[in-house]
């Protein structure tokens, strides 16, 4: 009668240690597929912040790109605008000079 309680606590030590043993495994490869999840999901967030911060930087360039020609583009105008009055003012004298 010893002999089976002894057996019988022999048999669930070693379920114990099994199923400990189980959950150790489980618990490993739990964290392993929580790792690589986690390691996917922050670079797919790192693959869209670099695409935003792409096109956010196109965004920036062009409209530098936008606003220097708009510059420029005043700057001769406004080039044109004084030759075109000097132009006018050397017509206007020489016209003045026909009439005396």
């Amino acid at each position: 009668h010893i002999a089976r309680r002894r057996a019988a606590r022999l048999k669930q030590q070693q379920v114990q240690r099994e199923k400990h043993a189980n959950s150790l495994v489980r618990n490993s490869a739990a964290t392993a597929i929580q790792t690589c999840f986690r390691g996917y999901r922050d670079f797919v967030q790192y693959v869209i912040t670099m695409y935003y911060v792409t096109k956010l930087q196109a965004c920036g360039r062009g409209f530098v790109v936008r606003n220097r020609r708009k510059q420029a583009a005043l700057v001769i105008e406004r080039f044109f605008i004084s030759v075109l009055k000097e132009i006018e003012q050397e017509v206007r004298r020489i016209e003045r000079k026909k009439r005396r």
